[in-house]
């Protein structure tokens, strides 16, 4: 009798014994899966909405510098590159097409540079072109778009507001004068406004 109970107590106690070891291992996987999916979700989720929220990405980059690239190769002075044609009297001629007529040039400009391509999830991007004197630049390498001599800003497309974008810099001069305001005595036969250059800024977002 005493060796049937004792032989039952052995049976009981590795009975138990096993019940709490596999008790243990299903906590450990419970906590391995439950981190993975921790990290799964830390880790992919914020990437997966990024994608949407963010108007920047490698592609408006590309954009930029293509853009960029276009308007200096199409305006610049035969002879000059990165000397841009350009007269603030007549918005016929060299970069000031962009603005007149209103959009036509522009929308030639967005379409040959190959900047109006949409995708499923994303409508044709904004677009704004301007010319900055490189000597007023902030620590933050912004500026105002220089103004003629009427007053106009040489700033082209949609509205800039120092919201996120892609941006592609290119160093130019202006190779027109001012003719209004030399006959004003304001500039001395020569063009002012790129002292000692100025930057063709695209941004595209």
């Amino acid at each position: 009798m005493d060796i049937e109970t004792k032989r039952e107590s052995s049976d009981d106690r590795r009975l138990l014994g096993d019940g709490r070891g596999q008790t243990n291992q299903d906590y450990i996987i419970g906590i391995t899966f439950l981190l993975v999916s921790v990290l799964f979700v830390f880790g992919y989720v914020p990437g997966l909405y990024a994608s949407y929220a963010d108007p920047v990405d490698g592609t408006e980059f590309t954009q930029a510098d293509r853009a960029a690239e276009w308007l200096v190769e199409n305006y610049s002075v035969d002879g000059k590159e990165n000397v841009l044609e350009y007269d603030a009297t007549d918005p016929s001629v060299g970069i000031m097409e962009l603005k007149d007529p209103p959009g036509s040039e522009f929308e030639t400009f967005r379409n040959e540079s190959s900047i109006n391509t949409t995708t499923n999830r994303r409508a044709k991007p904004n677009v704004n072109v301007m010319i900055v004197n490189s000597s007023q630049l902030n620590a933050q390498q912004l500026s105002e778009p220089i103004l003629n001599a009427n007053g106009d800003p040489l700033e082209f497309g949609d509205d800039y507001a120092n919201q996120s974008a892609a941006t592609s810099r290119r160093v130019v001069d202006l190779n027109r004068t001012d003719k209004a305001a030399e006959a004003r005595g304001e500039i001395n036969g020569t063009d002012k406004y790129c002292t000692p250059s100025c930057w063709l800024i695209v941004r595209i977002w």
